[in-house]
C-alpha cells in the first residue's frame, strides 16, 4: 500500500475469508481500462503490446448513495490480477484475502491498512459532495473513483498511472515526469489549478509510483511466488460454423492458462489480421486460471489460408492452429502440459508460425482503481 509496511510475526493460517467486493466493483468501466482486463499501454492488441509484466494494483470507490449490497466505501489491492486485499464500510476491516498474504503480514500491517481505508472513506464522501456541486447535479447516485498502480517486467519497473474519476468518466491524471495534472473537463480544471498549486500531492505520487509501489511489488512477488510465479499451459480449441450463404467464423479458444498475459491472433499468409478479429476479454475461471477467444470471418474456400497463433509465456515459442474440416464441420487443437500434443487425424492440426509473420506478445494485466492513503492528499 502506500505506505512502509511490517513483517514480523506471522499471521495466523485459515482466516482468509471469502471477499465480499468481488463482484461488487460494477460501475460499467470494464474493458476500459478502468476496471478489468486492459490491452497494451497503447490500447492496442498484438505485436506492439508489452510482454508479460508484473503488476500491483489498487482500487477504491465512493458512492454516494450506498445499499444492501454495495457498499459506501470500496478498497481493493490485486498483484498480477489476483485480489491480495479488500475493505469495505460493510466489514469496516482490512482482510487478507489470499493465504500467502495472511502468513506474511502480521497483525500491525492490517491494522494501519484498516486506519488508512477509513481515513479515505471520509475523503471519499466529501470528493462526491464537491463534485456533484461543482456540476450542479442532483442528489442521486455519483462516485470517485482512484486507480494507481506499477508493473515490473524482467525485474525492472517499467511505468505506473495515478489517475482519478468521477461517475466512471476520467477526471484528473498525474504526469509523474512533469509532476503536472492533466484534466478531462472544466470541473476538473479546478481541482487542476489547486493541485498544481502544491506540488505535494505530485511529488508523492511519483514517489508512489517509482519506489513504493515498486519494493512493495516486488515483496508480494516474494510471498507469493508458488502461486503468483507459476506457469500453466493453455489448451487451445479452434473451431468453424459456416454459415447457409457468407463467411464462414474461425473461433480460436485458449482455456486454462496462467499467468494471465496472452496473445491470441489471427494470421493468414504469415500476416496478422488484427482489424478483421473480433476478441473476447481475458476471463478468470473459478481455479484461478483464464480464459480468453478470438474470431475472424473468412472466405469459405480460405480458410486453409488462416491460423490461430497463440503466445504464453509457459510455452517454449509461439504455437500455431489451424481448422481441418472433419464431418461435423469443426475441429479441437490442444496445447497441454507443456508439450503440443498430436492432433486427432481428420480433427484438427498444429502448424509450426510462418516464417516472417509477426511475433504476437502479451497484454498486460488489468487495472484496478486505488486511492491514496498519504497525508498530502488535497480535496478537488
Amino acid at each position: 500500500m502506500l505506505k512502509e509496511t511490517s513483517t514480523g510475526k506471522p499471521r495466523e493460517q485459515g482466516l482468509v475469508k471469502p471477499s465480499p467486493v468481488q463482484g461488487l466493483l460494477v460501475s460499467g468501466a470494464a474493458d476500459s481500462g478502468q476496471l478489468g482486463e486492459c490491452r497494451g499501454a497503447d490500447g492496442r492488441w498484438g505485436a506492439e503490446a508489452q510482454m508479460g509484466p508484473h503488476t500491483l494494483h489498487y482500487f477504491y470507490t465512493g458512492v454516494s448513495e450506498p445499499g444492501p449490497r454495495l457498499p459506501q466505501f470500496i478498497a481493493a489491492g490485486y498483484v498480477d490480477g489476483q485480489l491480495i486485499i479488500d475493505y469495505t464500510t460493510k466489514t469496516k476491516n482490512a482482510e487478507p484475502r489470499t493465504e500467502w498474504m495472511a502468513r506474511n503480514l502480521d497483525p500491525t500491517y492490517w491494522d494501519q491498512e484498516t486506519r488508512i481505508f477509513q481515513v479515505n472513506k471520509a475523503r471519499f464522501r466529501d470528493a462526491v459532495e464537491t463534485l456533484r456541486n461543482r456540476y450542479n447535479q442532483s442528489k442521486g447516485f455519483h462516485t470517485w473513483q482512484f486507480m494507481a498502480g506499477c508493473e515490473l517486467l524482467d525485474g525492472r519497473s517499467t511505468g505506473g498511472y495515478w489517475q482519478y474519476g468521477y461517475d466512471g468518466r476520467d477526471f484528473i491524471s498525474l504526469d509523474k515526469e512533469t509532476l503536472t495534472w492533466t484534466a478531462a473537463d472544466t470541473g476538473a480544471q479546478v481541482t487542476k489549478g489547486k493541485w498544481e498549486a502544491d506540488r505535494s500531492l505530485a511529488e508523492y505520487g511519483k514517489w508512489y509510483l517509482e519506489q513504493n509501489c515498486v519494493e512493495e511489488l516486488r515483496k508480494y512477488l516474494e510471498y507469493g511466488k508458488e502461486t503468483l510465479q507459476r506457469k500453466e499451459t493453455p489448451e487451445v480449441k479452434v473451431l468453424a460454423k459456416a454459415a447457409p450463404e457468407g463467411p464462414t467464423t474461425l473461433s480460436c479458444r485458449a482455456h486454462g492458462f496462467y499467468p494471465r498475459n496472452i496473445a491470441v491472433t489471427w494470421v493468414k499468409d504469415g500476416e496478422t489480421r488484427d482489424q478483421e478479429t473480433q476478441r473476447g476479454g481475458i476471463v478468470p475461471n473459478e481455479d484461478g486460471t483464464y480464459y480468453t477467444w478470438a474470431a475472424t470471418e473468412v472466405d469459405p474456400k480460405e480458410t486453409d489460408l488462416y491460423t490461430c497463433r497463440v503466445e504464453h509465456e509457459s510455452l517454449r515459442k509461439p504455437r500455431d492452429f489451424f481448422w481441418v474440416k472433419d464431418s461435423e464441420c469443426r475441429c479441437v487443437c490442444c496445447v497441454s502440459g507443456g508439450e503440443e500434443k498430436e492432433a486427432t487425424p481428420g480433427v484438427g492440426k498444429q502448424r509450426e508460425p510462418v516464417t516472417g509473420g509477426s511475433n504476437s506478445s502479451l497484454i498486460p494485466g488489468h487495472r484496478s482503481w486505488e486511492v491514496l492513503g498519504s497525508p498530502s492528499f488535497q480535496p478537488v
